[in-house]
Formats: C-alpha cells, structure tokens, sequence
C-alpha cells in the first residue's frame, strides 16, 4: 500500500472514530438529559394529580355525605372508600404547559377505578405490573409509531393505597435524537470529503518530496553522486532535503577524492615501476655484457662501476619508498624545542656537506619554541638542502633560515640555484616527480625526497610552502601554526619574503 492510502486511510479512521465517539456521546448525552426531564415532569405531574386527589376526597366527604354519614355508608357498603376516591378524581384537572394531564388511578389491588379520556382501554400500566406499595416509577412504550412515557406513583387516602398513573408523548425527544443522528452522518460524509480533500494536499505537501528524494536517492545509489534536490520548504522534509543535499555533495567529493587518490596510486605504481626498471635494466645490461664478452680490465671497471652506481641509486630509492611506507604507520613522540639550538645542530650536519661541493651555506635564525620530532624535522631540513645542492651548477649560496610571519613561525632552506617554472612548483610533492628527470637520476635521485618532507610536515600539523623563480632561486619553508609554537621574548620580526 502506498504512503498517501496509508496516511489518507490512517487519518480518516482517526477522525471518524473521534467524530463517532464525541458525536454519539453528545446527542445521546442531549437525548438522555431530555427523556430524563420528561420523567421528571411526569412524577411532578402525578404529585401534583395525588394532592389534587387527597383535597378531592376530603371535600367529596363533606359535600356528599355530609347529610347521610360517611362512616355509616362505609360500614354498609366496603367498597364505598374506593367510590369516594373515583368521585373525587373526576373533578381533578391539571394541566401542564397548556396541556390537559392524562391520569388514571389505581387501587392496591391492582385494579383500575378510574382514567381520563387519554388512558381509557390502554391496555400498558406501570402501576399494575411493576410498582408496589410506596414506589413510584416509568415505562416507555412504543405503540403505533410513538413512545409513550407512563410514570407511577403511589399515595395514601382513608386509609388505604392508591397508585397514580400519568401518560405523556415522548416522541419528540426520539425524533430529534434521529434527526440528530442524520446530521451527524451528513456531517461525517463531509468531513471525509474535506479530509481526502486535505490529504490531496497534504500529497502533494509530504508524499511527493518523499518521492522525489526516493528518485533521487535511487539515482545517486546508480552512481550520479552530487544530485541535488530542490528546497521548497523549512520543515522536516526541507530539512530533509538539505541533509540529503550536504550528502550528496560530501559524496561527490569523496568519490572524486577517491578518483584522485586512485589515479595518483596508479601513478605511483607506474612511476614505482619505470624508476625500478631504469636501474634494474642498466645493471642487467652491463652485467650481460661482462658475462658474455672478453672486455679489457678498464671496460671491466668501468662497467662494475656503472653496476654499482645504480645499485646505491636502487638501494636509496627502496629506502626513501620504505621512509614513506613507515611514516604513515607509525606514532611518534613530538617536543618543544629550542628552535636556535635545533637549527645549530642541522648547520652542523650539514656543514661538511656543504664544504665537500663548495657551497656556501649560512644559518639566520629568530628565536622560538616549536613543538616537533628532532629527527623527522631534521630529516626534512637535510632533504631540502640536498634539493637545493642540486639545483646548483657549481658554487652558490644556500641559507638555513627561521622567522616568524604573523603568529605563525617559519623554518626552511633559501638557494640562489636555477629555480623551477610556476607549472611544475604544484607536484613538486608527488612521490617520484622529477622536474628534471636526466639531471635527478644523475645526482640518484628518484623523485621521493620532497614526498617524504610533505609527508613528515603533515604530522607536525604544519604545512609545507615552495616559492621559486626560474633563474633566481628557491625557497622552501615548513609553516608552524600559532597552536605548536611560541616566542621566546616579546620581540616579533617580520620577514620580507623576497626570493
């Protein structure tokens, strides 16, 4: 079953069952009210009829017999108390609310001495089947199409009980709890109507947003990630259309990231791949040529050379992939370093290195405190100088440098080498990229040092920032935010970033 049948057929039961109960709690509430003050006025009424009665009998007494003697006819005749009563019923006349009451009047005996015109052959008595000495009581008959309301009581007069019966139609009170009921199905069809008329709207409200977030859904789950739907309104179901929308998009993007991040391996693989043949051919080359001819002893040298020569590129490559491999793996401990005596201690590493190829190499540095791995950090410095040693055509001038810019404090290696073009500064970090391939696998590079500084910046949640000029030079800094480092003094220097 559909969404609109089940809300349509839920909320129409809802609503009939309240309708129902509150409906047929009033009129029979309002029906029951009036039948219970018809009861009412018919006992009113035969109280009223016995008073009449008992001043009746006492002055048909005085009247009758006041010559011949009421105790002596008593004496003679027995049924003369019941004469008396008769008699004086006849002159009884009440009315209530311009109508005449219909009474008649009943001995204990169960007999009837006397009715009005109303009453007389009715063959239904309350006071001769259901009433004994001192009750009072109804009953409601229907006959000939009409309710009928006979109401009993009971009264005391010369000395024995007489009973009292009233009669009264009641059958308005029927025809207007009927006619009461007709309306209220009337009512009841209509508010069906209006309700499957609320429901058409509510469908178009609820049930085909739904749909469509459904379509939509079902489309992004065919693979069309970044679908979105449109808002049109501020309840739960634009709420819901929004969450779906934030969903999409954040799928979308993790589907390219991992379009990207899946290139990029396949890039890495084939990369891995090409700079692992290169070596690995060539020493297969020469060794061949050592097996399988006579060579003199200084091709023979030459060639083993050669072997060796990429074997250590080989060997540094495998070890600079495993430092990638490692760093990604593994948790390390960081410290707040005294970046002045950090620094020192990488100038002092780097100081033979720098005689050795005739670079000039000078260390400028602020003062600060920075939280890092000696080692690793270490580790980054030595690669960039390395890069910047090589990016020279003989003697030059390299700086190790450290500044604060803003609240953030920098770290890094300053060369005046050849510099690199502005399209190959964005995949500088790309393991195995080269942007001069012939000069890189000369000096045994493979294209992993700057990966493996990228890689060990991102753990001390800095970032790694290159500028460069073609012809003029390099500079690489390693960014500390405002969070893992700190002034050693109030004094802050700014550094004009000019290479």
């Amino acid at each position: 079953m559909k969404l609109f049948w089940k809300l349509f057929l839920s909320v129409c039961t809802c609503m009939m069952l309240a309708f129902s109960a509150c409906g047929t709690f009033l009129i029979h509430s309002g029906f029951k009210s009036a039948r219970e003050k018809d009861i009412q006025n018919g006992y009113n009424n035969a109280s009223v009829v016995c008073i009449n009665l008992v001043q009746n009998v006492k002055r048909t007494i005085n009247l009758v017999y006041r010559d011949t003697g009421y105790e002596k006819q008593k004496n003679e005749h027995p049924h003369q108390k019941n004469v008396v009563v008769r008699q004086a019923a006849q002159s009884v006349s009440v009315r209530n609310a311009g109508e005449e009451v219909q009474f008649a009047l009943w001995t204990d005996e169960k007999t009837r001495i006397y009715s009005t015109n109303g009453l007389k052959g009715a063959d239904v008595s309350i006071c001769r089947d259901d009433l004994e000495a001192g009750q009072e009581g109804y009953k409601i008959v229907k006959r000939n199409g009409r309710y009928m309301l006979y109401t009993g009581t009971s009264f005391q007069v010369l000395d024995r009980v007489y009973y009292v019966e009233t009669f009264s139609d009641i059958t308005r009170d029927y025809e207007n709890r009927d006619a009461q009921l007709r309306m209220f199905r009337m009512i009841m069809i209509i508010v069906m109507i209006v309700c499957l008329m609320l429901m058409a709207i509510l469908n178009n409200m609820i049930v085909v947003p739904i749909r469509r977030l459904s379509k939509a859904t079902k489309l992004v789950a065919g693979g069309r990630a970044g679908i979105r739907i449109r808002k049109r309104s501020k309840d739960e179901i634009g709420v819901l259309a929004e969450d779906f929308n934030r969903m999409s998009t954040s799928l979308n993007r993790t589907m390219k990231e991992l379009e990207e991040k899946t290139k990029s391996q396949e890039m890495f693989t084939n990369n891995f791949a090409h700079e692992l043949k290169t070596p690995l051919t060539s020493m297969i080359g020469y060794a061949d040529l050592i097996r399988s001819n006579q060579l003199s002893e200084e091709k023979l040298i030459t060639y083993a050379n050669q072997i060796v020569v990429e074997g250590r590129r080989l060997e540094k490559m495998s070890m600079k992939l495993m430092d990638l491999i490692v760093l990604k793996k593994q948790d390390f401990l960081f410290y707040d370093m005294d970046i002045t005596i950090f620094a020192e201690a990488v100038y002092e590493t780097l100081l033979p290195v720098a005689g050795k190829y005739g670079v000039e190499l000078t260390v400028n540095v602020q003062p600060a405190i920075v939280r890092l791995e000696p080692d690793l950090m270490k580790t980054v410095l030595i690669n960039l100088f390395d890069n910047a040693r090589k990016s020279m055509d003989g003697k030059g001038k390299i700086s190790l440098f450290g500044v604060w810019v803003s609240d953030e404090y920098r770290i890094g290696i300053k060369d005046n080498g050849c510099g690199i073009d502005e399209e190959n500064l964005s995949r500088l970090t790309e393991a195995f990229y080269m942007v001069d391939k012939s000069r890189s696998r000369a000096n045994g590079g493979a294209g992993l040092g700057l990966a493996i500084c990228n890689e060990i910046v991102k753990l001390h949640q800095a970032k790694l920032q290159i500028m460069s000029k073609k012809g003029i030079g390099t500079q690489v800094s390693v960014c500390f935010p405002k969070e893992v480092c700190r002034q050693v003094n109030s004094e802050k220097m700014e550094m004009e970033e000019e290479v």
